[in-house]
């Protein structure tokens, strides 16, 4: 049985970094995934579109996993990345 639940996160944190590093790391999605934690697959799909598959979580009889796909857009002049679920 699948449920699928929305949700909104947002996130700030700052960097002992060159904007140009972190760009180039968070830009490199296989690349930044091995930065988050929990993470057990990353699955591509092509065309700049990932599926994160995360670690189980729950007990033996139960477990819950969150699987989720976005396609990734990068901009390097403006110096953003944005993604969209797919």
């Amino acid at each position: 049985m699948a449920i699928s639940v929305d949700i909104d996160l947002g996130y700030e944190f700052e960097v002992k970094a060159p904007a140009s590093e972190v760009f180039a790391v968070l830009s490199d999605v296989p690349a930044s995934a091995s930065h988050f934690p929990k993470v057990d697959k990353l699955v591509d799909l092509g065309a700049n579109t990932y599926r994160w598959e995360m670690a189980k979580i729950g007990i033996a009889q139960v477990n819950l996993q969150t699987i989720y796909a976005s396609k990734y857009a990068s901009n390097k002049a403006k110096g953003t990345i944005a993604w969209t679920p797919v």
